[in-house]
């Protein structure tokens, strides 16, 4: 089982009584920057894209190494959004 929940949330009489919150909180954020945002490759000087071989570091988590990307927003209605905040 790779459910990582478990060390992240704990268990037994410890479990963590927020996990639900948090877990549909993190589902919130990542499919409303999915559906606003639009992520592609970043553009070098001459506007060809940018390749990268993705690295990974290792710690008290698994996460992904700074690499390039390009972040915009879907429409103008998707920008005035995101800058009111």
């Amino acid at each position: 089982d790779d459910d990582p929940s478990g060390y992240i949330f704990g268990f037994g009489r410890r479990l963590c009584p927020g996990r639900h919150t948090a877990d549909a909180s993190l589902w919130i954020a990542i499919a409303t920057m999915l559906a606003t945002l639009e992520f592609t490759l970043a553009k070098d000087a001459g506007a060809k894209d940018i390749t990268f071989e993705p690295k990974f570091l290792n710690g008290a988590t698994r996460h992904p190494a700074t690499f390039p990307c390009r972040i915009s927003p879907r429409s103008h209605i998707n920008k005035e959004c995101v800058l009111a905040g």
